[in-house]
């Protein structure tokens, strides 16, 4: 996994540096690197950046998104193998 971390942070740093922050596409980076960071046991690190995937997601493309969505899900499955069920 670590290969592929190395790679979406280079996606990360190349979409923000040319498309901006809140560009969908890179939301879409920032949520592959917490989903990855799940996958790697780092929850906490994880949770930052799917919760910053959501806030952008939300303020760029609206609560019904489908991209919103996902990450709305995407957190609540880590909240869950957390043991945080309140949120």
């Amino acid at each position: 996994l670590d290969g592929a971390e190395a790679l979406l942070r280079e996606a990360l740093e190349g979409r923000q540096e040319t498309l901006g922050d809140k560009h969908p596409a890179t939301l879409t980076s920032i949520n592959n690197l917490g989903t990855l960071l799940k996958a790697k046991g780092d929850l906490d690190g994880a949770e930052a950046l799917l919760r910053e995937a959501l806030e952008g997601r939300q303020e760029t493309l609206g609560d019904k998104h489908p991209a919103t969505l996902t990450s709305i899900n995407n957190l609540g499955t880590l909240l869950k193998a957390k043991g945080d069920l309140d949120g």
